[in-house]
């Protein structure tokens, strides 16, 4: 009797201790941001209890830069997810209060931009050209500036993370029309110019890449018409003579001419003063004529003319032979219509 006596009160001390011990090691909350950016530096706030001393530790993801009984910063250097401990020790060293918090650390976006725009002088990103064509997009070795040319739209894509959203800027630029990942650019006269493109992720983090960009002057297109320059009116069936005046830009030389006549023929021919572009409008009715030229870095650039073409046959001039170098020649034709005026490529008229 004497010993199940002994074990009830032994089991009842028992229970009290548990119970002591139970209640000295209470849970403390940790207050403070989670997810945070990599790189990023997080303070983190308890409670504290008079009395008690506070240690705090955390998991490698992360490095405590400093602490106060109420709090500790901490530097969260990998991505993944980090603890962060607390513990509240007593005069005895007896730990009677513990904390923990999980904290998800997110990575830093990486944005980088394609473009639309090809110009024959910009060396390509050979790493990345592939992805980017199946795009149709170009992807430029952003290492040094990109070269676009003046006055020409290029259509910037920005790529990321799943979820982010994007924030354009651009220096140089006529005019900017953003709308999410992509953005038109407008670019203004020759000259330095820059885009720069923010990512903000859906956890909140932020990066910013900025492309330098070389805005290279476009060729000016300009030509006249034969054998009005002035009102640019000819006559049905008559041979309008094409002489090109278009001036290339700076650095870069004038490789192609395109002659659009408006009435559904082309010529590839450039239209010398000496090889001037023949064309024979054979119908009545106003037209216009588009020159666009394009220099090494395939900048463009477009002149246009109004041509009246009058419902009156034209005039035939008549021609004695083939003339020859410093020869002297008479030529003839019959007006049927005005105004009319005699003009020469290459030789000069003496009466």
């Amino acid at each position: 009797m004497k010993r199940t006596h002994l074990i009830s009160v032994l089991s009842v001390w028992c229970l009290l201790c548990l119970s002591l011990m139970a209640r000295g090691q209470t849970s403390i909350p940790i207050t403070g941001p989670s997810p945070v950016c990599k790189g990023n530096t997080g303070v983190y706030s308890i409670t504290p209890t008079s009395g008690l001393t506070y240690y705090w530790s955390v998991s490698l993801q992360g490095n405590i830069s400093s602490t106060t009984p109420s709090s500790a910063t901490v530097l969260w250097g990998l991505v993944g997810t980090g603890t962060l401990n607390v513990a509240g020790l007593d005069s005895a060293g007896d730990t009677v209060q513990k904390g923990t918090l999980n904290v998800v650390i997110a990575p830093l976006p990486t944005p980088y931009l394609t473009n639309n725009a090809q110009v024959a002088c910009q060396v390509l990103d050979s790493l990345r050209q592939k992805d980017a064509a199946a795009n149709n997009t170009v992807h430029f070795n952003d290492t040094g500036c990109i070269k676009m040319c003046s006055n020409s739209t290029v259509t910037f894509t920005a790529h990321g993370f799943s979820g982010s959203t994007f924030t354009w800027a651009a220096t140089g630029a006529a005019s900017i029309s953003p709308s999410g990942s992509t953005c038109n650019i407008t670019w203004g006269a020759a000259g330095a110019g820059s885009v720069t493109i923010t990512e903000t992720t859906s956890s909140g983090c932020k990066a910013t890449k900025t492309i330098c960009i070389t805005i290279i002057d476009h060729p000016h297109a300009q030509f006249y018409v034969m054998p009005n320059p002035g009102s640019v009116t000819i006559c049905d069936s008559a041979t309008a003579l094409f002489i090109d005046q278009s001036t290339p830009s700076s650095g870069s030389s004038i490789v192609s001419w395109r002659w659009d006549f408006g009435d559904g023929t082309f010529s590839n021919a450039q239209g010398s003063a000496l090889m001037p572009v023949a064309h024979q409008y054979n119908h009545p009715g106003s037209y216009t004529a588009t020159l666009t030229v394009t220099n090494e870095c395939g900048c463009t650039d477009q002149y246009r003319l109004s041509i009246n073409v009058q419902a009156v046959t034209g005039v035939k001039i008549y021609c004695p032979h083939v003339a020859c170098q410093n020869d002297t020649a008479s030529y003839t034709s019959s007006l049927a219509c005005s105004p009319s005026a005699w003009r020469v490529v290459g030789g000069t008229i003496q009466a």
